[in-house]
């Protein structure tokens, strides 16, 4: 068993119960550095209190290691941070013996020194670490009692910066040895004797010079009155305790309520892949769990992608959904699942989660597009998303995104920060997609048959006049290079989608344009650009009309209107594009534009909207997308007309009144089918004249 394995997977609340009978070996002091500074023995020896600074020293857990008892000593390597202990000395010379042992790794193993423990008040007395070639060649571990006599164990000092065991051990005959996780250290010119005297007033510091207080981590420091023996340096390194081993005999237990996905319960789709934790009792020999050893009690078809030991005791399971239906995982009977003892799990039955999740398929694809120029494609920094309430910075599996940027390839993947044209170069950046898919699918898709998929491309520095100019038909005969790489990306994520949702009905809603900076270069381009921009419109819908059939012909088309802070802008043409894309909204009637003015820009460049910039105008966009004005119109006979003209097809729309504004019945209900949803309803005779109606939108259930 590797140090790091046993570092990782013995508990010291376990250790009470394993092992029994104390090994000869008086313990003077132990410090845990669990919750505090205190002496655990009862002793109360050393008096502990913090000699530190409160931000400096303190109580840390070690990531990628298990510290014994969840704590560690973190010190600066500051003179004034360490541990002061009352002053103890031990003399051989009077027939006393001693041993101190302790975990630790340093931060910086270029430092000359670093003390363990020792005595602040002179040079003579010490523990400590050197990297130092003239003293210690080629570095290594010392013990001082004067200023002449020194005990140098020696090995390889490049991995002191991991956490290591280290003992020394010095008999009433002042001979000293020294373990190295458990194993003896060979000693410079080897000598075992040190002075007979060893006197000690702090941890973390020793030395009456400053600069060699010790940066890094110390934990579970102990100290003996006496000579410790190999065999409890064997315990110390792999129990954290000085007591003997017996056999553990206990057989590990698993119960459904150990069985936990990562879905919140679902619903989930098909094609999703769902994350379990399998927690059981104790440590299990990792060798005896593979794929082999899970299924599912429910009804959809699944694949178990992978196993792994991702804490002691603790399996994650990777699961993908071939099927609707139903998932339980279970552990199946008949598995051999053994600790590290040998002891096996009881599997005559089998366990099954104790939750099920309904496996849905995905019915309604929702596809919207981006397109345009570097503020379409995002340069704001990913490190400035939030992460609470929800982490933006992370990828939104619920949302699917096919991306394009110059130089790259195309990928269909999960919507995530870091996918614009400048990853390219290593710099993590986001545009309003984030925001933009995050908003439409909590409001439209709601982890149901209903899914939002973003399909962008757009590049930096590129015009509407040339690079995205529109030849006039659905074809791509006589289009700028731009808008022929948009369509062609559109069509390839179509088909991906397509692929991986083949259930799915997919439909082209709206389309986010950010673009007209470079339009601003030159007098013929802003001149032009209000023709311009209205016959991409025209081309871009005659072209998905063509390809998808006859719902795009009227999508959405939503323009980010240039911003009066893009100062970096030639003041005159921008005026112009902005005055263009306003007209252009405003004379089509499935046209939108969004105000920008009061949307932040990077005070660097005056140019590109920062990181609050980008995520209003995600926002800003969805909140287009999601409006759905109401009208009502009297019919013949009595009857009410309700709907709306920006429906959204696949969704329900629900209508609901009241004669009271009190409590609402619902009335009626459709799913629409194109942009418009009318719904009309006859009141009975026993109705109030005074009718009020409510419109709901919702996902539609699964079917």
């Amino acid at each position: 068993m590797s140090t790091k394995r046993i570092f990782q997977t013995l508990y010291p609340t376990i250790v009470i119960s394993l092992f029994a009978g104390q090994i000869d070996a008086s313990v003077l002091s132990h410090y845990t550095f669990d919750t505090g500074y205190s002496d655990n023995t009862g002793t109360n020896n050393g008096s502990l209190q913090d000699g530190g600074t409160a931000d400096n020293s303190g109580i840390a857990t070690t990531a990628g290691y298990y510290v014994f008892g969840g704590g560690a000593l973190t010190l600066s390597g500051e003179s004034t941070d360490y541990v002061a202990l009352s002053t103890t000395t031990f003399d051989t010379g009077a027939g006393e013996a001693y041993s101190i042992a302790f975990w630790a790794r340093r931060a910086d193993i270029s430092r000359a020194w670093d003390m363990v423990i020792g005595h602040r008040e002179d040079t003579a007395n010490f523990i400590g670490f050197t990297s130092s070639t003239s003293n210690i060649n080629p570095g290594g571990l010392r013990l001082r009692g004067d200023a002449t006599d020194d005990v140098d164990a020696i090995y390889d000092p490049d991995n002191q910066d991991e956490w290591h065991h280290y003992v020394v051990s010095v008999t009433s005959g002042n001979i000293a040895t020294v373990y190295i996780d458990g194993v003896v250290a060979s000693l410079e010119d080897s000598n075992d004797s040190p002075a007979t005297t060893f006197t000690y007033s702090a941890i973390g510091d020793a030395y009456s010079n400053d600069g060699l207080e010790f940066e890094g981590q110390i934990d579970e420091v102990w100290i003996f009155d006496e000579a410790i023996d190999a065999a409890t340096v064997n315990y110390l390194y792999q129990y954290n305790s000085t007591a003997e081993p017996v056999a553990d005999t206990t057989a590990p237990t698993l119960a459904g309520s150990d069985i936990v996905d990562d879905a919140s319960g679902g619903p989930v789709t098909k094609g999703d892949t769902i994350s379990y934790t399998v927690a059981f009792s104790e440590n299990i020999d990792d060798s005896t769990v593979d794929i082999s050893d899970f299924g599912n009690a429910g009804t959809a078809a699944i694949t178990i992608n992978s196993v792994s030991e991702s804490s002691p005791g603790s399996f994650t399971v990777e699961v993908t959904l071939d099927s609707e239906g139903t998932l339980q995982l279970t552990l199946l009977a008949g598995s051999i699942i053994t600790d590290e003892s040998g002891n096996a799990l009881d599997t005559s039955e089998a366990i099954t989660d104790d939750t099920t999740l309904d496996v849905l398929t995905v019915k309604h694809l929702q596809v919207f597009l981006i397109g345009g120029q570097s503020n379409a494609d995002g340069r704001a920094p990913t490190e400035d998303l939030p992460t609470s309430p929800e982490n933006l910075q992370a990828a939104q599996d619920d949302v699917d995104f096919f991306y394009l940027f110059e130089g790259g390839s195309e990928t269909l993947t999960s919507l995530q920060p870091g996918l614009s044209e400048n990853s390219q170069y290593g710099i993590s950046q986001f545009g309003p997609a984030i925001t933009f898919g995050r908003e439409l699918s909590d409001s439209i898709a709601d982890g149901t048959t209903t899914r939002v998929a973003i399909i962008k491309y757009a590049n930096g520095g590129t015009n509407l006049y040339t690079h995205w100019k529109a030849g006039g038909d659905a074809t791509t005969d006589g289009d700028g290079p731009e808008y022929v790489t948009f369509q062609e990306t559109v069509a390839d994520g179509l088909a991906a989608l397509a692929t991986a949702y083949p259930d799915a009905d997919i439909e082209i809603q709206g389309m986010l344009w950010l673009q007209g900076e470079s339009d601003c270069d030159s007098d013929s381009y802003a001149t032009a650009y209000e023709a311009n921009l209205s016959a991409f419109i025209d081309d871009l819908r005659a072209t998905f009309l063509n390809s998808y059939g006859t719902y795009e012909s009227d999508l959405l088309f939503i323009i980010a209107r240039l911003s009066s802070a893009q100062t970096y802008l030639d003041a005159t043409r921008l005026a112009m594009i902005r005055e263009a894309q306003v007209a252009v909204a405003d004379a089509d009637a499935r046209a939108v534009w969004i105000d920008t003015d009061n949307v932040s820009i990077k005070e660097s460049d005056h140019l590109h909207f920062d990181a609050d910039g980008q995520q209003a105008l995600g926002l800003a966009a969805a909140e287009k997308v999601l409006e759905f004005p109401v009208s009502i119109q009297t019919e013949t006979g009595g009857s009410f007309s309700i709907g709306t003209s920006n429906a959204l097809k696949g969704l329900q729309y629900t209508l609901f009144g009241s004669t009271t504004l009190d409590n609402w019945t619902e009335l009626t209900s459709t799913q629409a089918s194109d942009r418009s949803v009318s719904i009309t309803y006859t009141p009975t005779d026993s109705d109030d004249n005074n009718h009020f109606f409510i419109l709901e939108r919702s996902v539609p259930e699964a079917e």
